[in-house]
Protein backbone atom coordinates (compact mmCIF):
# COMPACT_ATOMS: atom_id res chain seq x y z
CA UNK A 1 0.00 0.00 0.00
CA UNK A 2 2.99 2.33 0.50
CA UNK A 3 3.26 3.26 -3.17
CA UNK A 4 -0.46 3.39 -3.86
CA UNK A 5 -3.12 6.09 -3.82
CA UNK A 6 -6.33 5.54 -1.88
CA UNK A 7 -9.35 7.26 -3.43
CA UNK A 8 -12.81 7.39 -1.86
CA UNK A 9 -15.88 9.06 -3.35
CA UNK A 10 -18.45 10.77 -1.10
CA UNK A 11 -21.20 12.25 -3.27
CA UNK A 12 -19.43 15.34 -4.68
CA UNK A 13 -16.26 14.97 -2.58
CA UNK A 14 -13.24 13.00 -3.76
CA UNK A 15 -10.96 11.94 -0.89
CA UNK A 16 -7.35 11.16 -1.90
CA UNK A 17 -4.65 9.67 0.37
CA UNK A 18 -1.02 9.08 -0.62
CA UNK A 19 2.59 9.30 0.53
CA UNK A 20 4.43 12.07 -1.34
CA UNK A 21 7.84 10.42 -1.06
CA UNK A 22 6.83 6.81 -1.79
CA UNK A 23 3.91 6.86 -4.21
CA UNK A 24 4.63 5.18 -7.54
CA UNK A 25 4.49 7.38 -10.66
CA UNK A 26 1.90 5.07 -12.21
CA UNK A 27 -0.50 5.33 -9.28
CA UNK A 28 -0.15 9.10 -9.04
CA UNK A 29 -0.55 9.64 -12.79
CA UNK A 30 -3.69 7.50 -12.88
CA UNK A 31 -5.27 9.70 -10.22
CA UNK A 32 -4.16 12.90 -11.96
CA UNK A 33 -5.66 11.70 -15.25
CA UNK A 34 -8.96 10.94 -13.54
CA UNK A 35 -9.11 14.33 -11.82
CA UNK A 36 -8.27 16.11 -15.07
CA UNK A 37 -11.15 14.28 -16.76
CA UNK A 38 -13.53 15.75 -14.17
CA UNK A 39 -12.44 19.34 -14.76
CA UNK A 40 -14.94 21.28 -16.84
CA UNK A 41 -16.83 24.60 -16.59
CA UNK A 42 -20.02 22.64 -15.90
CA UNK A 43 -18.46 20.64 -13.06
CA UNK A 44 -18.13 23.32 -10.41
CA UNK A 45 -19.46 21.34 -7.46
CA UNK A 46 -16.86 18.59 -7.09
CA UNK A 47 -14.49 19.17 -4.18
CA UNK A 48 -11.24 17.29 -3.67
CA UNK A 49 -9.87 16.53 -0.19
CA UNK A 50 -6.16 15.76 -0.22
CA UNK A 51 -4.57 13.90 2.68
CA UNK A 52 -0.89 13.33 2.01
CA UNK A 53 2.04 12.11 4.07
CA UNK A 54 5.16 14.27 3.99
CA UNK A 55 6.99 13.56 7.23
CA UNK A 56 3.52 13.67 8.83
CA UNK A 57 -0.06 13.70 7.56
CA UNK A 58 -1.37 16.93 6.10
CA UNK A 59 -4.91 17.72 4.93
CA UNK A 60 -6.03 20.28 2.34
CA UNK A 61 -9.31 20.83 0.51
CA UNK A 62 -9.74 22.25 -3.00
CA UNK A 63 -12.94 23.46 -4.60
CA UNK A 64 -12.20 22.10 -8.08
CA UNK A 65 -10.36 19.03 -9.43
CA UNK A 66 -8.10 21.35 -11.46
CA UNK A 67 -6.77 23.10 -8.37
CA UNK A 68 -6.19 19.76 -6.68
CA UNK A 69 -4.22 18.55 -9.71
CA UNK A 70 -2.00 21.64 -9.57
CA UNK A 71 -1.28 20.98 -5.92
CA UNK A 72 -0.51 17.29 -6.45
CA UNK A 73 1.87 18.09 -9.30
CA UNK A 74 3.63 20.65 -7.10
CA UNK A 75 3.99 18.13 -4.27
CA UNK A 76 5.33 15.44 -6.64
CA UNK A 77 8.36 17.64 -7.29
CA UNK A 78 9.37 17.11 -3.66
CA UNK A 79 9.37 13.30 -3.74
CA UNK A 80 13.12 13.25 -3.00
CA UNK A 81 13.09 16.07 -0.45
CA UNK A 82 13.55 15.44 3.25
CA UNK A 83 10.80 16.80 5.50
CA UNK A 84 11.66 18.05 8.96
CA UNK A 85 9.92 18.02 12.32
CA UNK A 86 9.53 21.77 12.22
CA UNK A 87 7.42 24.36 14.02
CA UNK A 88 7.05 27.68 12.22
CA UNK A 89 5.28 30.64 13.82
CA UNK A 90 4.74 33.92 11.96
CA UNK A 91 3.33 36.96 13.74
CA UNK A 92 0.90 38.69 11.36
CA UNK A 93 -1.03 41.94 11.40
CA UNK A 94 -4.34 41.87 13.24
CA UNK A 95 -5.91 43.58 10.23
CA UNK A 96 -5.69 40.24 8.42
CA UNK A 97 -8.60 39.03 10.53
CA UNK A 98 -11.58 39.39 8.23
CA UNK A 99 -15.22 38.41 8.26
CA UNK A 100 -14.29 35.06 6.70
CA UNK A 101 -12.48 34.12 9.92
CA UNK A 102 -15.68 34.28 11.89
CA UNK A 103 -14.56 32.63 15.13
CA UNK A 104 -11.38 34.61 15.70
CA UNK A 105 -12.96 37.80 14.39
CA UNK A 106 -15.86 37.52 16.83
CA UNK A 107 -13.61 36.90 19.80
CA UNK A 108 -11.36 39.86 18.99
CA UNK A 109 -14.44 42.09 18.66
CA UNK A 110 -15.63 40.87 22.05
CA UNK A 111 -12.25 41.68 23.62
CA UNK A 112 -12.37 45.20 22.18
CA UNK A 113 -15.96 45.74 23.31
CA UNK A 114 -15.11 44.66 26.86
CA UNK A 115 -11.79 46.59 26.90
CA UNK A 116 -10.00 43.38 27.84
CA UNK A 117 -11.79 43.15 31.20
CA UNK A 118 -13.70 40.06 32.28
CA UNK A 119 -15.91 39.41 35.23
CA UNK A 120 -14.43 37.11 37.84
CA UNK A 121 -16.37 34.29 36.17
CA UNK A 122 -15.24 34.25 32.49
CA UNK A 123 -18.12 31.97 31.51
CA UNK A 124 -20.60 34.72 32.29
CA UNK A 125 -18.74 37.30 30.24
CA UNK A 126 -17.97 35.30 27.12
CA UNK A 127 -20.83 32.82 26.91
CA UNK A 128 -20.49 30.41 23.99
CA UNK A 129 -17.24 32.00 22.80
CA UNK A 130 -15.54 30.48 25.82
CA UNK A 131 -16.29 27.04 24.34
CA UNK A 132 -13.89 27.82 21.47
CA UNK A 133 -10.88 28.88 23.52
CA UNK A 134 -8.25 27.92 26.07
CA UNK A 135 -7.95 30.14 29.13
CA UNK A 136 -4.85 30.22 31.32
CA UNK A 137 -3.94 31.80 34.66
CA UNK A 138 -0.91 31.91 36.93
CA UNK A 139 -0.52 29.08 39.41
CA UNK A 140 -0.79 29.74 43.15
CA UNK A 141 2.89 30.69 43.32
CA UNK A 142 2.65 33.01 40.32
CA UNK A 143 5.44 31.09 38.60
CA UNK A 144 3.79 29.15 35.77
CA UNK A 145 0.78 29.43 33.55
CA UNK A 146 -1.79 26.68 34.06
CA UNK A 147 -5.08 25.87 32.35
CA UNK A 148 -8.11 27.51 33.91
CA UNK A 149 -10.55 26.20 31.28
CA UNK A 150 -10.49 24.38 27.94
CA UNK A 151 -13.43 24.93 25.62
CA UNK A 152 -15.40 21.95 24.39
CA UNK A 153 -15.00 23.14 20.79
CA UNK A 154 -11.39 24.34 21.06
CA UNK A 155 -8.85 22.99 18.59
CA UNK A 156 -6.94 21.27 21.41
CA UNK A 157 -10.05 19.43 22.59
CA UNK A 158 -10.85 18.27 19.06
CA UNK A 159 -7.31 16.92 18.68
CA UNK A 160 -6.80 15.32 22.07
CA UNK A 161 -10.35 14.33 23.00
CA UNK A 162 -12.93 15.59 25.43
CA UNK A 163 -11.33 13.86 28.42
CA UNK A 164 -8.24 16.02 27.87
CA UNK A 165 -10.11 19.23 28.62
CA UNK A 166 -10.80 17.99 32.15
CA UNK A 167 -7.36 16.52 32.74
CA UNK A 168 -5.75 19.79 31.59
CA UNK A 169 -7.29 21.92 34.34
CA UNK A 170 -4.56 23.15 36.67
CA UNK A 171 -1.81 21.63 34.52
CA UNK A 172 1.17 23.69 33.23
CA UNK A 173 0.61 25.04 29.74
CA UNK A 174 3.84 23.52 28.38
CA UNK A 175 3.35 20.00 29.75
CA UNK A 176 -0.16 18.98 28.86
CA UNK A 177 -0.18 17.77 25.25
CA UNK A 178 1.23 14.63 23.67
CA UNK A 179 4.21 16.52 22.20
CA UNK A 180 6.54 18.39 24.58
CA UNK A 181 8.51 20.06 21.77
CA UNK A 182 5.34 21.50 20.26
CA UNK A 183 4.06 22.71 23.62
CA UNK A 184 7.30 24.40 24.62
CA UNK A 185 7.44 26.30 21.35
CA UNK A 186 3.85 27.47 20.99
CA UNK A 187 3.34 28.25 24.68
CA UNK A 188 6.43 30.46 24.95
CA UNK A 189 4.43 33.41 23.60
CA UNK A 190 1.76 33.29 26.33
CA UNK A 191 3.62 35.24 29.04
CA UNK A 192 4.90 37.72 26.43
CA UNK A 193 1.38 38.63 25.34
CA UNK A 194 0.13 38.67 28.93
CA UNK A 195 2.86 41.14 29.90
CA UNK A 196 2.35 43.36 26.84
CA UNK A 197 -1.41 43.72 27.27
CA UNK A 198 -1.76 43.64 23.47
CA UNK A 199 -3.51 40.95 21.35
CA UNK A 200 -1.45 38.93 18.93
CA UNK A 201 -2.31 37.01 15.76
CA UNK A 202 -0.05 34.21 14.52
CA UNK A 203 0.01 31.84 11.58
CA UNK A 204 1.38 28.44 12.60
CA UNK A 205 2.48 25.32 10.73
CA UNK A 206 3.73 22.69 13.14
CA UNK A 207 4.78 19.07 13.20
CA UNK A 208 2.71 17.45 15.93
CA UNK A 209 3.17 14.02 17.53
CA UNK A 210 0.09 12.11 18.61
CA UNK A 211 0.07 9.28 21.13
CA UNK A 212 -0.48 5.91 19.42
CA UNK A 213 -0.98 7.48 15.98
CA UNK A 214 0.97 8.92 13.05
CA UNK A 215 2.24 12.50 13.41
CA UNK A 216 0.34 15.28 11.66
CA UNK A 217 0.87 18.81 10.43
CA UNK A 218 -1.16 21.44 12.26
CA UNK A 219 -1.93 24.50 10.15
CA UNK A 220 -3.85 27.22 11.91
CA UNK A 221 -4.40 30.82 12.92
CA UNK A 222 -3.96 31.62 16.59
CA UNK A 223 -5.30 34.63 18.43
CA UNK A 224 -3.81 35.39 21.85
CA UNK A 225 -5.73 37.81 24.04
CA UNK A 226 -4.63 39.25 27.40
CA UNK A 227 -7.51 39.67 29.84
CA UNK A 228 -7.84 41.01 33.34
CA UNK A 229 -10.65 40.23 35.74
CA UNK A 230 -12.35 42.99 37.71
CA UNK A 231 -10.42 41.82 40.74
CA UNK A 232 -7.13 42.34 38.87
CA UNK A 233 -6.24 38.73 37.96
CA UNK A 234 -4.31 38.45 34.68
CA UNK A 235 -5.42 35.79 32.20
CA UNK A 236 -4.36 34.76 28.70
CA UNK A 237 -6.80 33.37 26.15
CA UNK A 238 -5.83 31.28 23.14
CA UNK A 239 -8.24 30.76 20.25
CA UNK A 240 -7.06 28.67 17.30
CA UNK A 241 -8.74 28.05 13.97
CA UNK A 242 -7.57 25.54 11.37
CA UNK A 243 -6.69 27.17 8.05
CA UNK A 244 -4.67 25.82 5.12
CA UNK A 245 -4.23 29.28 3.56
CA UNK A 246 -1.54 30.88 5.70
CA UNK A 247 1.25 33.39 5.14
CA UNK A 248 3.73 30.52 5.59
CA UNK A 249 3.92 28.22 2.51
CA UNK A 250 3.48 24.61 3.62
CA UNK A 251 6.50 23.22 1.79
CA UNK A 252 8.73 26.02 3.05
CA UNK A 253 7.71 25.17 6.61
CA UNK A 254 7.87 21.40 6.23
CA UNK A 255 11.28 21.00 4.62
CA UNK A 256 14.23 20.08 6.79
CA UNK A 257 16.25 23.30 6.66
CA UNK A 258 19.29 21.54 8.08
CA UNK A 259 19.75 19.43 4.96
Amino acid sequence: MLGMVKVTFYLRIIDCHWDVRHVTPGALNALLDHLISLESPRNDQTMVALKFYFGAWNSEVYTTPGRAVERMVELSEYANAIPGETITIANVDLDLIGQSHSIIHSILDKWKTMNGVLGDDPQNGLGELNDLCLLLEHDSLGERLVYKSAGIHSMASSLLGQNWRYMALGMPSDRCYSDDDYESEVCSDYPVVMASGEPRLDHIRAYFRLDDDDPMWLNYERLLLPWKTKSGEALIMCCSQRNQNLSIPFLEAALDQAV
